[in-house]
């Protein structure tokens, strides 16, 4: 029958082969696909690595500057640091120094405040003045000064606190807790903050009692001896006085008696004697 009838016929290539073919092509498009891309990819790696070396070197630039900088910051610190240490060490040594002075008992020192008080005294003071460190400590320098002696040394102390002067020096009278009245000689100088306005104030108080009963006791000696010299010249005044009365009198009756032409040589020499001594 004619449906049974199979046709007898030559096949073409792709015909036979037509599903494979495109397989392969899609296979080979995928190969140029991923070739291209890897290609692409490539050379976005190897700039992707140039701006990395790039960006690597700029680092290690940037990380040795900033090593230099620190090492010399380093440096510097270090340098610093010693000379701190060193000014640091001097600055103890001054204030043991200073320390020993303020303590050394035949020495009168005080640090007191702008407003007169005792901020510290050491012994030599204390001993001066009869009062305790606490005593000192409710109490101000006026409080202790004598009256006459007061307006004098507040003046200057005011010069101080304007900025007129830095130190001053004057002779003083204290009172001491027992009542008794001591000359000092005081030095006063102060301590001043970055601003020029005072911090403190030190004082160095001298006991110059002694010297000043002994410079009294020469003057009242001194007093005794002018009116004692002034009494002298008076007596040998008045005793000229009283010599010269009865002198002028012998005096008058030796040349008298050298009118006498009857006298011997001897006489007449010591009538010449009596004249001239007069």
């Amino acid at each position: 029958p004619p449906d049974s009838i199979v046709e007898n016929r030559q096949y073409s290539f792709w015909e036979l082969y037509q599903p494979q073919i495109i397989a392969i092509g899609m296979g080979f498009a995928v190969l140029l696909l991923l070739a291209l891309f890897l290609a692409g990819s490539n050379r976005q790696l190897n700039r992707t690595r140039l701006a990395l070396r790039d960006l690597n070197a700029s680092l290690e630039h940037q990380v040795q500057e900033r090593t230099a900088q620190l090492s010399a910051a380093n440096v510097a610190l270090t340098a610093e640091i010693s000379e701190r240490s060193r000014a640091e060490a001097a600055l103890r040594e001054n204030a043991a120094r200073l320390r020993s002075y303020f303590e050394l008992p035949r020495i009168a020192i005080a640090i007191t405040s702008l407003e007169k008080g005792w901020l510290e005294v050491n012994a030599g003071l204390i001993a001066m003045l009869g009062y305790s460190s606490q005593e000192f400590a409710s109490l101000t320098w006026a409080d202790l000064t004598h009256p006459d002696d007061l307006a004098t040394d507040e003046a200057q102390f005011d010069r101080v606190l304007a900025g007129e002067i830095d130190t001053y020096a004057l002779e003083k009278r204290f009172i001491r807790k027992s009542g008794e009245v001591i000359w000092t000689d005081l030095s006063v100088g102060c301590v001043r903050k970055p601003d020029r306005t005072v911090e403190y104030m030190i004082a160095l108080l001298h006991d110059t009692s002694e010297r000043k009963r002994a410079e009294e006791e020469l003057a009242r000696a001194k007093d005794a001896a002018e009116a004692a010299n002034r009494a002298k010249s008076t007596f040998l005044a008045n005793m000229s006085h009283e010599l010269r009365t009865p002198l002028n009198a012998i005096l008058g009756f030796s040349a008298m008696l050298a009118q006498d032409a009857n006298l011997t040589t001897g006489q007449y020499e010591d009538l010449a004697i009596i004249n001239r001594s007069g």
